[in-house]
């Protein structure tokens, strides 16, 4: 996909919050406040604190003032070590004046020269996403650079716009959407909330369950409801402790997410999905594995993840689809580069390896990712399973890349250990939203991003249902 149509997709943020009424009802968003437009604030501004030299300008203290509509702005400078920043910020509801709240504008000047050195713009209710503009370079000439910021990663970088740098100072939000709208927006539709009434009613569904689950080790339920051994298929016969109660669903991470593409499966069906074919091998390259594939099994989970995804296929579908022809896999190239921290905490922007097949992302690409596939794909949730470095008995950090054996001997192998679901959508407000369901349980995304930081996850895909019945 093209730079210019990542672009398109990656600003849509920015679309639900500043578009007209017109353009509003015709998405049919209830989005009604647009973000509010510091151009005339900026307007009074820009001689005093964007082009005065930087030594004046540190003497200002900071201005609050109205705009026509009575919005009020704070004009304030900050400092960080390598700019002063020149930040326009509109008053929040809480009646502060936060410099990395919607709609915020600031200007980066360098702390010495106090030459301008880019524009930022928060267009969402986050302050990882943001737009940022720069001055013209050796390709885009006097002409002014875009780039998007999305949590941490960049899906479109260098974007050529048709004016000049200085020109941005003091352009409305809507004229800097008309320019945007022009060079990178062309044929793209908004994502509307009423597009993911499915995905969010399935996982508020799922919520309102979770209190019936038990986590227990190799545990999930077969084609007829029994609880069964995912190891052997035979029935259960695990003795109660103090961490399970009678009556529980008693599942483990393969068992769960086994469940939720039941509840989609069974009003179709008639019938719970049986486990043999989902243990279907989908991976052949494995020569690496030095004899290792039956003791360790470390494609379970990818093959376990990618049967539940093909059978929902053949249920939606009414045809027997297996996992080469259904088109499951996860595999879009969206970003253009990423975001990393070196030990001391600095970023840099690097490469983005994006999809490796029979591994898929980087963890760190996953927040993002979602956020992607949520715009591209609405109202389809997907399951994920996690591949990490693995000596048969424990997960190791990323530390141990290259090396053959753990601390207590182990035979360290890259292998897939978890499964999740993501249900990824815009709520009411088009307020992206993840909600993270692993082993009858919830838990935030970033919470799930930083236990398996360094690890890979694979995605696949499931449309989201209209009639979701927990089993």
């Amino acid at each position: 996909m093209d730079i210019g149509k990542l672009f398109r997709i990656a600003v849509t943020p920015f679309l639900l919050l500043c578009c007209t009424a017109a353009v509003s009802a015709q998405s049919h968003s209830p989005l009604s406040a647009a973000i509010a437009d510091s151009v005339e604030i900026r307007e009074k501004v820009a001689v005093d604190w964007f082009i005065e030299s930087i030594a004046s300008m540190r003497k200002r203290d900071p201005l609050i003032l109205e705009n026509a509509r009575g919005v009020s702005f704070r004009v304030s400078r900050e400092e960080t070590t390598l700019y002063t920043a020149v930040a326009v910020a509109p008053r929040a509801a809480d009646g502060t004046y936060p410099v990395n709240g919607r709609g915020s504008w600031i200007l980066y000047r360098d702390r010495t020269s106090g030459e301008a050195v880019r524009i930022r713009l928060y267009p969402a209710d986050s302050p990882e996403i943001y737009l940022q503009f720069f001055p013209g370079g050796r390709h885009s000439g006097p002409n002014a650079r875009a780039e998007l910021y999305l949590y941490g990663a960049y899906p479109g970088r260098n974007v050529p716009l048709g004016v000049g740098f200085e020109k941005l100072y003091t352009l409305s939000s809507a004229e800097l959407l008309r320019l945007v709208r022009r060079d990178l927006l062309r044929n793209y539709a908004e994502p509307n909330p009423l597009d993911y009434e499915n995905t969010r009613k399935t996982a508020a569904l799922i919520r309102e369950n979770l209190s019936r689950f038990d986590y227990v080790e190799d545990a999930a339920y077969d084609e007829n409801g029994r609880a069964v051994n995912i190891a052997d298929e035979e029935p259960r016969s695990i003795p109660k402790t103090d961490n399970t109660e009678s009556g529980k669903l008693e599942v483990n991470c393969s068992g769960f997410v086994k469940w939720i593409v039941d509840g989609i499966i069974r009003p179709l069906t008639g019938s719970f999905l049986k486990i043999p074919p989902l243990k279907t091998a989908t991976v052949t390259e494995s020569n690496w594995l030095e004899g290792w594939e039956e003791a360790r099994e470390p494609w379970f989970e990818l093959d376990w993840t990618r049967n539940l995804a093909a059978a929902a296929v053949s249920a939606y579908t009414g045809k027997n689809t297996l996992y080469p022809q259904s088109g499951v896999d996860v595999t879009k190239e969206f970003f253009a580069a990423a975001s990393a921290a070196d030990s001391e905490g600095k970023r840099s922007v690097v490469t983005n390896t994006g999809y490796v097949k029979n591994n898929g992302y980087d963890m760190a690409a996953l927040k993002p990712l979602l956020y992607m596939l949520a715009v591209t794909e609405p109202d389809r949730f997907y399951l994920g399973t996690v591949r990490s470095l693995y000596d048969g008995k424990k997960r190791l950090p990323a530390s141990y890349s290259g090396k053959t054996y753990s601390d207590e001997g182990g035979r360290i192998l890259p292998q897939y250990i978890h499964d999740a679901a993501f249900f990824p959508y815009f709520d009411e407000k088009g307020t992206f939203q993840v909600a993270v369901f692993e082993s009858g349980d919830e838990t935030p995304l970033d919470e799930f991003m930083s236990r398996y930081a360094g690890d890979y996850i694979h995605l696949v895909r499931i449309k989201s249902p209209a009639w979701f019945s927990p089993p």
